[in-house]
C-alpha cells in the first residue's frame, strides 16, 4: 500500500573538500530550484554549516523514493555524498507576519 501521507525526511549533504569553478557556477541553479522547492512546499529547512562541509535539508515527502527524486533535480547534488533519514517529528516556530490589506 502506497501512502499518500507527507512525511519529514531530514537529508545531510556533506559538500566537497575542493568545489571548483564548476560547483561555484551551478549556485545560481541550486538557490532558484531550493526558492521553487520551497514555494512548493517541499522543503521546509535548508541549512548549511559555518565552515561550509555539511548541508542539512528537511524535505516533505510521501517516500523516501520521491525525496530521492527532488534531491536529484538539485544541481549541486552531483558533487555531493548525502543521507536521507526519516524523521519522527521536527518541530520549529512558524511565525506569520499579518497580511495587510491595500483598501
Amino acid at each position: 500500500m502506497i501512502s499518500l501521507m507527507k512525511h519529514k525526511y531530514m537529508v545531510e549533504f556533506r559538500l566537497p573538500q575542493i568545489m571548483g569553478t564548476e560547483f561555484y557556477s551551478l549556485i545560481p541553479d541550486q538557490r532558484l530550484k531550493v526558492a521553487h522547492f520551497f514555494d512548493q512546499n517541499v522543503l521546509q529547512s535548508y541549512s548549511l554549516n559555518n565552515d561550509r562541509t555539511k548541508l542539512w535539508a528537511i524535505f516533505f515527502g510521501s517516500s523516501e523514493q520521491e525525496i530521492e527524486e527532488k534531491i536529484q533535480q538539485l544541481p549541486l547534488t552531483v558533487f555531493m555524498e548525502y543521507e536521507i533519514c526519516e524523521l519522527m517529528f521536527h518541530e520549529t516556530i512558524n511565525r506569520v507576519l499579518p497580511h495587510f490589506s491595500l483598501n
